[in-house]
């Protein structure tokens, strides 16, 4: 498997469907930055972010999210054999307007506001 090609496809899949172009680093969250692609043992890690993107059916027009993700590709054992596999981690930051950024660890609120930029990485990967 191309390990730096899937790294980017993921990454622009995510810029694509959260904001485009990703924000420069003193718009980011405390803590955030970007990873290229590296092997570490025999699994490709990358770190990608989106920029400050609008909520998808929000009640607010000014609520924003970002999108931080951590891609793993490498193989998985199936059986006797190996498979290629992409694991993705995401974390998830909110804001309305210019407030702070508020972090979201709750599954239930979270999932709406990666569950677009996921469905389409799988689409660009398969």
């Amino acid at each position: 498997m191309d390990w730096k090609a899937t790294s980017a496809r993921v990454g622009s899949a995510l810029s694509d469907t959260v904001a485009v172009p990703p924000d420069p680093p003193e718009g980011l969250p405390k803590g955030v930055y970007a990873l290229p692609p590296e092997l570490y043992g025999d699994v490709a890690v990358s770190q990608s972010y989106s920029g400050w993107g609008r909520l998808p059916a929000s009640a607010y027009p000014d609520a924003q999210r970002f999108v931080l993700l951590r891609c793993f590709v490498g193989k998985q054992r199936e059986g006797a054999g190996l498979r290629n596999a992409v694991c993705l981690q995401y974390r998830v930051w909110r804001r309305l307007g210019n407030s702070r950024p508020e972090r979201i660890f709750e599954l239930q609120e979270a999932l709406p506001l990666f569950e677009g930029p996921h469905l389409e990485i799988g689409r660009r990967l398969t």
